[in-house]
């Protein structure tokens, strides 16, 4: 119930406004506004999601001077036909009105340095699923077997721990291999 009322609220309230002062990301409980000079650049990503879930593949993200990444709502291929036409339009005025010209180096490592630290934590629910598969054929082994298995160490605290420390693992790896990889 609490995912169906988070996501009507996200699609009634959820939205981008952008005025000469500076842009706002009203999210389904909470808004938040950044100046233009605050601003450090706005880019549609691919995220790969959009085949099986309800997400859009293509969204705009708001990445503020310190690199920090911010999902814009509403400003995606389900809204719009040419997301990247509108961002395009969206950066050019924002220019104008006081967004910072150009790309700074210590911002760029920062915004590569938290990709790679996403895509580590995504591989790592990824293997924390697999090690759950995994804890239930043992669990069913040990049950056949007529071993007593105690469920909630192997399918709660063992997939949880590898979940954990994999994504402290990979986030790390990723992270630096993102930023060793050429641009």
């Amino acid at each position: 119930m609490a995912i169906g009322v988070w996501g009507a609220l996200s699609e009634w309230r959820a939205r981008t406004v952008v005025t000469a002062r500076g842009i706002t990301r009203q999210g389904p409980l909470r808004a938040r506004t950044w100046a233009w000079s605050a601003v450090y650049d706005i880019r549609v990503e691919h995220t790969g999601s959009g085949r099986l879930n309800a997400q859009p593949r293509w969204p705009a993200y708001l990445y503020d001077s310190e690199g920090r990444r911010f999902l814009l709502p509403q400003i995606n291929e389900w809204q719009l036909d040419d997301p990247y036409a509108e961002v395009a339009a969206l950066r050019e005025a924002a220019w104008r009105l006081g967004m910072p010209y150009g790309q700074r180096a210590e911002t760029e490592v920062r915004i590569l340095r938290q990709s790679g630290r996403r895509r580590g934590w995504q591989w790592a629910s990824v293997a924390a699923v697999v090690v759950f598969a995994v804890m239930i054929v043992v669990a069913l082994a040990e049950d056949i077997a007529g071993r007593p298995a105690n469920l909630f160490v192997l399918l709660l605290v063992v997939p949880l721990a590898a979940f954990g420390l994999l994504g402290l693992l990979l986030g790390r790896y990723c992270a630096a291999r993102a930023l060793r990889l050429p641009r």
